[in-house]
C-alpha cells in the first residue's frame, strides 16, 4: 500500500508550520552553508517536499504518544523497529508476527516506507485517552485505533478494518449490506460500521459490544462457530424457509 502513516501531513490540525519545517532543516542548512530559507526553497522547487511533511507528521503522532508515557514502535519496510528489547509486549509480539524486532537507538530516524506507528503501555487508560486525542488530532486523515487495549495503532486512513470492507464489497461485487463482520476490539468498530451485520465477541469490552448488532460467545466458548451458526447459518436458513 502506498499509503503510509505518515500521509497524515493531510490534517490541517497536524500539518507542519514553516517554522517546524525550518527547524528540521537547519542542520542540513548548516552543513551545506546556506540558510534554511534558502534550503527549504530547493525543496520546495524539488520532489521531497511531501516526504519532508510526511516525517514531520509522523514525528508529531510519536510525540503525541510519547506525552501520554507510551512506549513507540514503528514498522517501516520489513522492519519492526523498537527501542527496547526487554519492553511489554515485545516478546509476545515477536511469537506471534514469527520474526523479531530490530532494536534502534531513536525510531524516529527510520520514517521510510512507514505502515504503522505503534503505541504501547500496560496503563490501559492512557492508552485510551491517547486514541481519544489522536483521533481529535488526525480527524479523518488518519486512523487511530487500539488493536488491542494495550496498543494504540496509527496508520494511513485506508489502513483499517473498514477499509477493508470497502474494498471487499467492490471488488467481489457483493454489497456492504450483505456482509457480516465479526471482531473483539476496537478497531474493528470501523469494520461494524461498514458492514450490514456487525458481531461482537462475548470477550469484548462493553464499548466494542455496544458497536455491534449481535453479541456471541467469547473465544474460548467457541463464539465464532456460535455467531455462524445463530446469526448466519440461522438467517439464511430461514430466509430459505420464507
Amino acid at each position: 500500500m502506498d499509503g503510509v502513516v505518515t500521509a497524515v501531513v493531510a490534517a490541517e490540525k497536524i500539518e507542519p508550520s514553516d517554522e517546524e519545517i525550518l527547524e528540521a532543516l537547519r542542520p542540513s542548512a548548516e552543513r551545506d552553508g546556506i540558510s534554511a530559507e534558502d534550503l527549504l526553497e530547493r525543496v520546495r522547487k524539488s520532489d521531497k517536499m511531501g516526504r519532508l511533511q510526511e516525517e514531520l507528521a509522523a514525528r508529531q503522532a510519536i510525540d503525541l504518544m510519547r506525552a501520554h508515557g507510551l512506549d513507540t514502535w514503528v514498522y517501516s519496510g520489513n522492519d519492526w523497529l523498537i527501542t527496547k528489547i526487554d519492553a511489554p509486549h515485545v516478546a509476545r509480539e515477536a511469537w506471534t508476527v514469527k520474526f523479531e524486532p530490530k532494536v534502534v537507538a531513536d525510531v524516529t530516524e527510520y520514517f521510510q516506507q512507514v505502515a504503522k506507528i505503534v503505541g504501547v503501555s500496560d496503563d490501559l487508560d492512557r492508552v485510551q485517552r491517547c486514541e481519544a486525542d489522536a483521533q481529535a488530532a488526525f480527524g479523518q486523515h488518519a486512523t487511530a485505533t487500539r488493536s488491542q487495549p494495550y496498543y494504540l495503532d496509527v496508520t494511513n486512513k485506508d489502513a483499517n478494518k473498514g477499509a477493508v470492507v470497502e474494498y471487499l464489497s467492490t471488488h467481489l461485487g457483493v454489497p456492504a449490506k450483505e456482509i457480516a463482520t465479526i471482531g473483539d476490539q476496537p478497531n474493528d468498530v470501523l469494520m461494524f460500521k461498514r458492514s450490514g451485520f456487525s458481531i461482537a465477541m462475548g470477550n469484548a469490552s462493553d464499548e466494542v459490544k455496544a458497536q455491534a448488532a449481535g453479541v456471541t460467545d467469547s473465544y474460548n466458548a467457541e463464539g465464532f462457530a456460535k455467531a455462524m451458526e445463530t446469526f448466519i447459518l440461522g438467517s439464511t436458513r430461514l430466509a430459505g424457509a420464507l
